[in-house]
């Protein structure tokens, strides 16, 4: 997962700041979900 968002972070298609913290915010949740399980 950490991968993934390294790859978000550098996808062009996300310009804004706020865009990018959400994006992080939510795969921080799934990593913490899944490390859980």
């Amino acid at each position: 997962m950490k991968v993934q968002v390294e790859v978000d972070e550098s996808s062009p298609e996300i310009s804004n700041e706020g865009e990018e913290s959400s994006l992080i915010d939510d795969n921080i949740i799934v990593d913490s979900t899944e490390e859980e399980n």
